[in-house]
């Protein structure tokens, strides 16, 4: 069932560029990161455990929705072109980088790795190790390594930290990249960004940051290589994905350095882990015949509302929520898949979607997810059609063809700290204003 599914995966990815002519499509990225990680997972290196034949179907079932979604949204975005054809269509609104909001949430950003960084000096100096003091910090080890970059995270601070700090770095990293490839190259903002990053590197040793860097140029590349990037800024993007690659693999011999695994062992587990973790708590959660409607899938996206209703009295929904989140939270225990291997959290978009409604819930949640995404994309293509450089809609299609790529790991609509970066499209850009204004 699983070289089945790494079949139609490919069949599916070929055919949607071959159709479409652009490898950043929505059916092209999905079905392709899911034949890379079904092929790599069939193959059980480092005796990884046999995955269920229902595990794949699911996957597969999730697969072909998810592919639906996107190809109904297309079809019905070419009827409202095609009707409307006979109208004059109203230019898209344009936007601009709100750069003195991203200031103020740089420095907040800074200033809680600065505090984190100086906790990370001091355990370092002691003695202890990067994987260490990440597993303290992590709620993996009952050491109190951490323990100063967890008063950052508690009582009047913890809002702050949870709809601030977490989103607002992936934030800032997000829009310094869409500000370098196609804005102003913002001097202040690279320059934030690049300390933010070393900082959090130091402190946490987040390869995570460093993979979303990647992500996001790497698709900034795909979607401007033609006609608005130079040749001088194409090899300056290719320079800086490579420099982020080689920090990542840095960071990991450091972390890895006490690990009884080599780095080719723990870097195929990552990408493969998700796969048998997803047939684990797949059993698990059939047993308990619990679902929560979407309250896991969502949970990240509605944090936010959930919160501001709580400050006025209306608890209820984040008592839901807070429920949600205990569920999500068991995940994050550590599962055996063979020999020595014990992982956690890499549970795949699917599972957050069984969570919500069994198999109707893979159907309907892989279904609306492509059909977003594709709206949105076909959004960007239609602005790019028009030669505009649309800001705004290009942060936020890099930012879901990221969850896209990383859909084999989680959906991170579930999370407050993916989540929220959403919400930061908001602050982050403002109309551009008109000549006349």
């Amino acid at each position: 069932m699983g070289l089945l599914t790494v079949f139609v995966a490919v069949t599916l990815a070929f055919f949607s560029y071959r159709f479409d002519k652009k490898l950043y499509n929505p059916i092209t990225l999905f079905c392709s990161i899911w034949a890379v990680v079904i092929f790599m997972a069939s193959l059980h290196l480092y005796n990884m455990k046999q995955v269920s034949d229902t595990a794949y179907l699911l996957i597969f079932l999730g697969m072909m929705c998810f592919s639906a979604g996107a190809i109904m949204a297309n079809i019905i975005k070419n009827r409202v072109v095609f009707r409307s054809s006979s109208h004059k269509m109203k230019k898209m609104n344009t936007y601009e980088i709100n750069y003195s909001v991203v200031y103020v949430v740089g420095a907040i950003v800074l200033i809680y790795l600065v505090v984190e960084s100086i906790t990370a000096f001091f355990a370092y100096r002691s003695g202890i190790q990067m994987n260490e003091l990440r597993s303290s910090m992590m709620g993996y080890s009952d050491t109190g390594y951490a323990g100063g970059m967890a008063i950052l995270r508690q009582g009047p601070l913890a809002l702050v930290y949870s709809f601030i700090f977490l989103p607002g770095f992936y934030s800032l990293l997000l829009v310094t990249s869409v500000d370098t490839v196609i804005g102003k190259r913002n001097k202040i903002l690279i320059m934030m960004s690049v300390i933010a990053v070393i900082l959090k590197n130091y402190a946490e040793g987040s390869r995570m940051c460093l993979t979303h860097l990647a992500l996001y140029f790497m698709l900034l590349f795909l979607i401007y290589k033609r006609g608005v990037l130079s040749k001088k800024a194409k090899k300056w993007i290719i320079r800086g994905v490579i420099i982020v690659v080689v920090v990542f693999l840095l960071v990991s011999s450091i972390r890895f350095s006490t690990s009884q695994k080599t780095m080719t062992e723990q870097l195929y587990l990552y990408l493969t882990c998700s796969i048998p973790l997803f047939d684990h708590w797949l059993e698990f959660e059939k047993a308990t015949g619990i679902y929560t409607y979407g309250a896991v899938s969502l949970l990240g996206l509605l944090r936010l509302p959930c919160n501001i209703l709580k400050m006025v009295g209306i608890t209820f929904p984040t008592v839901i929520l807070n429920n949600a989140n205990l569920i999500a939270t068991n995940w994050d225990g550590f599962v055996n898949i063979g020999p020595h291997l014990n992982y956690n959290s890499y549970v795949t978009m699917f599972m957050y979607f069984y969570k919500d409604a069994g198999v109707m819930g893979i159907i309907l949640g892989s279904f609306i997810f492509g059909f977003v995404v594709m709206r949105v994309y076909k959004k960007l293509n239609k602005a790019l059609s028009q030669g505009e450089i649309p800001l705004r809609l290009t942060y936020i299609y890099v930012l879901l063809g990221c969850f896209i790529i990383q859909s084999y790991i989680r959906f991170f609509f579930s999370r407050t700290d993916y989540a929220m970066i959403l919400y930061y499209a908001l602050i982050f850009f403002k109309r551009k204003k008109k000549a006349n204004e």
